[in-house]
């Protein structure tokens, strides 16, 4: 009885020595982790590398870090880690089946970081969704919306997605249509646009600007008018144009065609009764 004592004490000493020992070396593992971090964070601003590049490179670092100090603790405990790899090299084809989409996100990944469709800060349309692009991760791009909402695509997704990059070239052309009654005088609406778009600040005089009458309808004559101005001024020169084209219109007596709405002689039946 006292022989199973000891060796109960001695395997409680031993259990909790190596239990401190492993929350020893896992704080101090994920201290030097957070320190790593920083110190590529730091390394990459200083540099030139793309914000996207750093980004995915630091996800992938943080990652390989933590496996290490995972197998670390692994030996504290006198685990063989060889037999953990072992059984996980046997059980490859399940484990690689069930977390295949993971490993298509972090191929994609990898194949983004060379193909850079889009860099951070970019706006992007991916497959439907759109937002700045915040951060590349190993798996998964970060996006947040124009009303700030946190968007994350799965890497697998926005390499098998169309990709529109609307931060890609310097300048965007902007395409602004208006619809006048039938009876509205065209020479002074064409005078309208093209005169506003000339005085504005914002429009680039090559490409040069074009206005043309796009459709007749029994609505009313709708006009469109394309401009190239700075991508950056695009959003603010649409709202300053907008305003300035309705209060010309509005001096000139030029009215905005209205919809109509046509009813069946059925419609008309039923609203009789």
């Amino acid at each position: 009885m006292e022989k199973i004592y000891d060796a109960l004490i001695g395997f409680a000493k031993t259990i909790g020595t190596s239990i401190l020992e492993a929350v020893a070396v896992l704080l101090v593992g994920i201290i030097i982790i957070k320190l790593s971090v920083l110190i590529l964070k730091a390394i990459f601003s200083k540099s030139k590398v793309e914000g996207s590049i750093a980004s995915f490179t630091i996800s992938v670092a943080r990652a390989v870090l933590t496996l290490f100090l995972f197998f670390f603790i692994m030996d504290i405990f006198n685990v063989d880690t060889t037999s953990v790899i072992t059984i996980v090299a046997a059980s490859g084809l399940a484990i690689g089946l069930a977390l295949q989409d993971s490993i298509s996100n972090l191929a994609s990944g990898v194949i983004m970081m060379f193909t850079k469709p889009f860099k951070e800060n970019d706006y992007v349309m991916i497959g439907g969704v759109e937002g700045t692009v915040k951060k590349i991760k190993i798996t998964t791009t970060e996006l947040s919306s124009a009303d700030n909402i946190v968007i994350r695509v799965p890497n697998k997704n926005v390499v098998g997605s169309n990709i529109s990059n609307f931060s890609e070239r310097p300048t965007r052309r902007v395409d602004i249509a208006i619809t006048v009654a039938p009876t509205s005088d065209i020479d002074k609406v064409f005078s309208i646009l093209t005169e506003t778009a000339k005085d504005s600040q914002y429009v680039l005089s090559i490409p040069e600007s074009n206005a043309m009458i796009s459709s007749l309808t029994e609505a009313g004559i709708e006009f469109k008018i394309r401009m190239w101005v700075q991508n950056s001024d695009y959003w603010t020169f649409r709202n300053i144009y907008f305003t300035e084209v309705l209060k010309k219109m509005q001096k000139e007596g030029i009215v905005l065609a209205r919809r109509t709405l046509e009813l069946s002689g059925n419609d008309e039946e039923r609203r009789a009764k």
